[in-house]
């Protein structure tokens, strides 16, 4: 069985040759610069910090704080009538920057392909299309969360899918994971570890909502049987002009060996949305997040309102809002944040922005004394996004 992979590599570019006419093309581009600005480091409460500035720097990266990677995708596919070969190709490039105290310390780029993300499967449907199995490793999600972050569990996973699929929108099925390499010998092709380690999925969808549904066992390939994953999303749109819901993700669920399990190993994101379309001009958002980390009782909220206006074709103006706070042991922090930002469509498929973020912090409570934070932090941003 470990020969499966290659052996599903060869048929997918055995079926590339034979039939190039159909293959398609796609892919993203998402970059850009931005020079980050943070505040003095102050103290605790007392007053006992530094009060020394960070470096500010250049970056070659995406939008926000938080943004991935810069990222290029290339995506292929060939779809015959009942049968086709999908595969994804990631190339990642990051951390370009400078100090702009120090210019003369420059920091080289670091780019490469990852292995650990690449995809490529082959897929056939039976039975008047109403199963379909799929081989190889996946670049897809067909069981994925629903409403704004698609989270889901079967991407980069290396296996065999049996999706069944019926004419009032509902699409259950199963994947058996095939174990890594790197796992001890005579545990890696068991029946038995496939079958503790699938993916169970479900999803319906309709004109009004859908609903989605994934189950991971042993998510983490490691032996250990607390480490059950999940995710759950569901999406109302009966109104018009309106996108509401609700997205979960959950790891260490420890089905197999508590029940009820221990909330405290628990970790998990859950986030709510709604959207609003107020005019074909104006368009409004709400997102509220609450995560929570494994063996911890830390947890934080952030809700993000966001606003924007097309000016034209060619331009849209807008503008997001952040509040957030984290609690634990050792302190509480809160924050608040503004971003003004602007889009402007290059073409279809091609789009210029920028951004100016600033974010306040406030934290008290501290157990210890010596404790430092960083009041005030601001980013510039342009960014560019691109598909083909």
């Amino acid at each position: 069985m470990k020969k499966l992979f290659p052996i599903t590599i060869l048929l997918l570019l055995s079926a590339t040759l034979l039939s190039a006419q159909g293959l398609t093309f796609s892919g993203d581009l998402t970059t850009g610069f931005v020079l980050s600005i943070p505040g003095p480091e102050l103290g605790d409460e007392e007053g006992n910090g530094r009060g020394e500035k960070e470096w500010s720097d250049i970056r070659l990266k995406g939008e926000s704080v938080d943004a991935p990677t810069n990222r290029l995708r290339l995506q292929g596919e060939l779809d015959g009538f009942n049968y086709g070969t999908k595969f994804r190709l990631i190339f990642d490039f990051d951390s370009f920057f400078t100090n702009m105290e120090d210019v003369n310390n420059l920091r080289t780029a670091t780019w490469g392909i990852d292995p650990g993300k690449q995809a490529a499967w082959v897929w056939g449907d039976l039975f008047n299309n109403t199963l379909r199995l799929s081989v190889g490793k996946f670049g897809d999600n067909v069981w994925n969360t629903t409403l704004d972050e698609k989270w889901g569990l079967e991407e980069f996973r290396t296996g065999i899918r049996a999706e069944i699929k019926t004419n009032i929108g509902i699409s259950t099925g199963i994947l058996f994971k095939i174990p890594p390499q790197y796992v001890i010998a005579e545990e890696q092709y068991t029946i038995q570890r496939m079958l503790n380690e699938m993916i169970l999925g479900f999803r319906y969808d309709n004109s009004i909502l859908s609903v989605a549904l994934a189950l991971e066992l042993d998510g983490n390939d490691n032996f250990r049987n607390d480490e059950q994953n999940l995710v759950f999303g569901f999406m109302y749109r009966g109104i018009p002009g309106l996108h509401a819901g609700l997205e979960l993700r959950m790891q260490n669920l420890g089905l197999s060996k508590e029940f009820p399990f221990d909330f405290n190993k628990l970790s998990f994101t859950c986030m709510q949305m709604v959207g609003y379309d107020f005019s074909s001009m104006v368009y409004g958002r709400l997102k509220i997040f609450q995560t929570k980390k494994e063996n911890e009782e830390d947890w934080t909220f952030d809700m993000y309102p966001f606003l924007i206006y097309k000016y034209s074709r060619m331009l849209e103006l807008g503008g997001e809002l952040g509040f957030g706070a984290n609690f634990n042991k050792f302190a509480d922090t809160w924050y608040f944040a503004v971003k003004p930002l602007l889009y402007y469509h290059l073409g279809a498929y091609a789009t210029l922005g920028a951004y100016w973020y600033n974010r306040f912090i406030h934290c008290y409570n501290y157990t210890y004394s010596g404790d430092k934070y960083d009041p005030f932090y601001t980013e510039l941003g342009l960014v560019f996004y691109w598909s083909f």
